[in-house]
């Protein structure tokens, strides 16, 4: 299992990123979570993972979401072509998003080499 920790993010729920949002919003808000996450593999020193993978997102926070309602989109895109080639469903078998209340706001990231038969 590979861990990364983003400090910095405050994971955002589903509501958040398309309430009435314009796109550049959105946009920006998905520049923030790639930022974020290419921060973290390239502090972590990590290089791209050649077996299919599940992923985890943790959501630390202080006022909790609906576990559903964490977008984890923007998050695996910023693991795209730094960790995991793709985000099809050949390269990652499953998602699970997680909330967990916290003291401060940060987000986790599990990433878990599959074994295919």
């Amino acid at each position: 299992m590979i861990t990364l920790i983003l400090p910095e993010y405050k994971a955002i729920s589903w509501n958040q990123l398309y309430a009435g949002r314009h796109w550049s919003v959105r946009s920006s808000m998905a520049q923030d979570a790639h930022f974020q996450v290419r921060c973290a593999v390239i502090d972590a020193g990590l290089s791209m993972v050649d077996v299919p993978v599940g992923i985890e997102i943790v959501a630390n926070l202080r006022r909790l979401l609906d576990p559903d309602n964490i977008c984890s989109k923007i998050i695996i895109d910023g693991l795209k072509g730094l960790v995991i080639p793709d985000d099809s469903s050949r390269h990652v078998l499953w998602v699970k998003t997680r909330c967990v209340k916290s003291v401060t706001n940060f987000t986790n990231i599990h990433i878990y080499h599959e074994q295919v038969a």
